[in-house]
């Protein structure tokens, strides 16, 4: 796509005297894409039954003006992008003389922010003319032109950048309507920018073009632009039928009562923090013919094996362990239509497949389709035994529009009765006190009187069992399980004095749905050992002399260790504190080496408790 810069140059494009009954409708659109570049498009509607080939542009040019002074901005030349069929909503109801087809146009370029700045905001134009020959609904339509139109924004706002892309609306559908008979037809956009989308009915604009002239030389004149003349009694709110209506989301409704091809036009406003920052007009036709009538299917249900069916103010009861699936049947007169069902919850939510089979071809219309309706087994009544209620809807594909039948049912699905298992250990009041590193073991059993698969697995309450040494692979088994637990206890676990873990130990049931489960919480104490600190006495002199009496410095009384208390290192200084010695040996023994003869200053690490003291050495 070629770029083309609104500051720099005028684009003028040549006149094109072939006349042109081609045009259905379409629609501007402008992308932002980076910085103050943005991609202009004109999606166009082609009619390929009554429009002239020949009169299909190869590149269109659009004209952009002030909003506040209509004074011409610039031109771009759009090109031809994309060329696309569009499809019916049921392509088995394509009929030959309605046949649509999407050219788009487009081009980037780029808006400068010291040209687009009014606030006032801007229009982008193009007139073409001329509009199918066969429209019903308007004065001389061979020769009425259709203007495409779309306000946009300035692109900054109170001196900062303002971005924003235009609507993007839906590729239509190429579908006919049917006179006396409900149309809905999606005629929406949705908005990148997430603005609040309205939409309204709209006067289409004729212009300035006409059978003589029609591409105008200059692309085309600023506005204001001259209304379509439209056929006595007509008007933009009942352009196709009295009673047409736009919602929303833009989708259209109406009951065409007069057969033809009828335009009509759509104004979508583009709406940011209560303003209109946009908007974006959007011209269509739709062709009212006589369709043959299609008839509603008919849905009835009943239980498996019974002969009578339910009715909408019957509730139906089934136990989810026995048969939970039910039998309906869809009658259509029109045969060779597909017919599909579908279940509308609500009162609940279903997330489970209802319907295994649910499409299938009517090719006799004395015959009955049959579908299962097979009730998902998890999802039973609960213990007020409120009722599931939901509606089972037969749909048919008959043209132009689909019929529909819907029985509305109330049902309550019951569970079998499940008993919960049981969990025991064999360890006195579920508690035991040990001492650190000590083996703590016992067994577990698991009891479930109603023979159902079991799994017994065992968490922490607050702390990771793998982080304190415990290995526990669950337990597995059916009915009656058991399983031992074994912790060799370390200091991991003893950090103060008097430490309690709880375990707890989980048994549940291994099913589907229905899993019931029991907890058994284990207290375990565990207790570090006991010491005697204030008896520690050492020598305070020895002597060096290898006469095998105090020949070096030791302290084989030192207290004895827990999980508290640690012999780390000593260290032995000189009284102008100098180190001479360390050992992270308990049994270490210090000769003196080449100290010479006075007192040393040792410090001994005993993890929580510091001692300091001195000894002599003498030689």
């Amino acid at each position: 796509m070629k770029n083309f810069y609104l500051t720099l140059a005028f684009l003028l494009l040549g006149c094109f005297t072939l006349r042109a009954t081609h045009i259905v409708g379409g629609e501007f659109q402008l992308k932002y894409i980076d910085g103050f570049n943005y991609t202009l498009i004109l999606n166009l509607y082609f009619d390929d039954v009554n429009g002239n080939p020949q009169a299909e542009d190869n590149d269109i040019t659009a004209s952009i003006y002030s909003k506040g002074t209509n004074t011409l901005m610039g031109r771009v030349l759009l090109e031809k992008v994309e060329d696309q069929n569009v499809p019916y909503t049921n392509p088995d109801c394509s009929i030959g003389q309605l046949v649509t087809r999407k050219i788009i146009y487009g081009a980037n370029l780029e808006l400068s922010a010291n040209v687009f700045d009014d606030t006032r905001g801007y229009y982008v134009v193009w007139e073409r003319c001329c509009r199918n020959n066969i429209i019903t609904n308007i004065n001389n339509p061979g020769g009425t032109g259709n203007v495409f139109y779309m306000e946009f924004p300035a692109v900054v706002r109170n001196n900062a950048q303002f971005i924003n892309s235009s609507p993007e609306f839906f590729t239509l559908k190429g579908d006919y309507a049917c006179i006396n008979q409900p149309f809905t037809f999606e005629f929406g956009a949705t908005d990148p920018d997430g603005d609040q989308l309205r939409y309204s009915f709209v006067t289409p604009l004729a212009g300035n073009t006409d059978v003589n002239q029609p591409v105008l030389e200059n692309s085309s004149f600023p506005a204001p632009y001259s209304n379509v003349s439209w056929q006595l009694g007509i008007n933009a709110t009942n352009a196709i039928a009295p009673g047409m209506a736009i919602d929303a989301n833009g989708r259209i409704t109406v009951t065409p009562d007069k057969l033809g091809l009828f335009v009509f036009s759509v104004l979508c406003e583009e709406i940011r923090n209560g303003v209109v920052i946009g908007r974006v007009r959007r011209d269509f036709q739709i062709l009212v013919i006589d369709c043959p009538t299609n008839q509603s299917p008919a849905v009835f249900v009943r239980e498996k094996g019974k002969v009578n069916y339910y009715s909408s103010s019957d509730t139906i009861y089934i136990d989810l362990e026995k048969e939970r699936c039910l039998d309906v049947f869809v009658r259509d007169p029109d045969f060779g239509q597909q017919i599909s069902v579908s279940v509308n919850p609500i009162n609940f939510q279903l997330r489970d497949a209802i319907f295994n089979n649910a499409l299938q071809t009517n090719s006799n219309p004395n015959d009955s389709l049959s579908f299962d309706l097979c009730w998902p087994e998890c999802l039973a009544t609960d213990a007020t035994n409120t009722p599931f209620i939901f509606d089972v809807i037969a749909s048919d594909d008959g043209c132009v529009l689909p019929k529909r039948d819907t029985i509305r049912l109330t049902l309550i699905a019951r569970r079998p009765a499940n008993n919960p298992p049981n969990l025991s250990s064999n360890l006195t009041g579920n508690s035991t006190t040990v001492t650190v590193e000590d083996v703590i073991g016992f067994s577990l059993l698991g009891v479930d009187i109603d023979n159902d698969s079991l799994c017994i697995e065992a968490v922490g309450r607050g702390f990771d069992l793998a982080a304190f040494g415990i290995n526990f692979n669950p337990i597995l088994g059916k009915g009656n399980i058991s399983g031992d637990f074994s912790w060799t206890t370390s200091c991991v676990a003893v950090p103060d004095s008097v430490n309690e873990y709880l375990i707890d130990f989980i048994i549940t049931e291994k099913l589907k749905c229905n899993s019931n489960q029991d907890t058994l919480t284990v207290k375990l104490i565990i207790k570090d050992k006991v010491v005697v600190l204030d008896q520690f006495l050492p020598a305070n002199v020895f002597t060096p002399n290898n006469d095998g009496k105090n020949d070096v410095f030791k302290m084989p009384n030192l207290p004895d260790e827990n999980c508290k208390y640690q012999f780390r290192q000593i260290d032995i200084f000189n009284r102008w504190g100098r180190r001479v010695f360390r050992s992270k040996d308990r049994n270490f023994e210090w000769s003196g080496g080449n100290a010479i003869p006075g007192i040393y200053y040792y410090h001994i690490d005993f993890k929580s408790i510091k001692y300091k003291g001195t000894v002599t050495l003498r030689k």
